[in-house]
């Protein structure tokens, strides 16, 4: 379903403008007023980090070919234009903006700061904010067809 583009776009701040600026504040806080997570290990920082970015990476990655592959703009400024249901989208309506939140997540756990905890959550509230936005304009251009998928598939996981 296409409708005219006005109808189409969302006046939020960008979700990558948001995960960069909760970014500095937190690599500020952990720079200027370090507090550790109190895990010692670097091997074991290094894994659970690797982990939270090697999948956000993956789901990131796959979330962009499924997009590219339904012909919708990645570019947050862009009307919608297609309602994706396959490849990560099949399992959570909003993968790209779960990746950020590992992204996140796996930055805190390799820096050992304890900072990037309560700034995931301020980060996920923001997060959360644009995704009801998103909804409301999903729910207007794809309105069954979108509750369909709601029902379906979580929000988030």
């Amino acid at each position: 379903m296409r409708t005219n583009e006005k109808n189409t776009q969302i006046k939020v701040v960008p979700p990558p403008l948001i995960f960069f600026a909760i970014t500095i504040v937190g690599l500020t806080l952990h720079r200027f007023f370090p507090t550790t997570i109190k895990i010692q290990s670097l091997f074991i920082r290094i894994f659970f980090a690797s982990m939270f970015i090697g999948f956000s990476g993956i789901i990131a990655v796959q979330s962009f070919r499924v997009m590219r592959r339904h012909k919708t703009d990645i570019i947050f400024k862009k009307p919608t234009t297609n309602l994706i249901i396959t490849g990560p989208f099949k399992f959570s309506r909003n993968p790209l903006y779960m990746s950020l939140l590992m992204l996140y997540a796996g930055i805190g756990v390799l820096l050992n700061s304890l900072w990037f905890a309560p700034l995931l959550l301020l980060l996920f509230v923001f997060l959360r904010l644009v995704v009801l936005n998103e909804e409301k304009l999903l729910n207007r251009l794809f309105t069954q067809e979108f509750q369909n998928y709601k029902n379906k598939v979580r929000r988030w996981l």
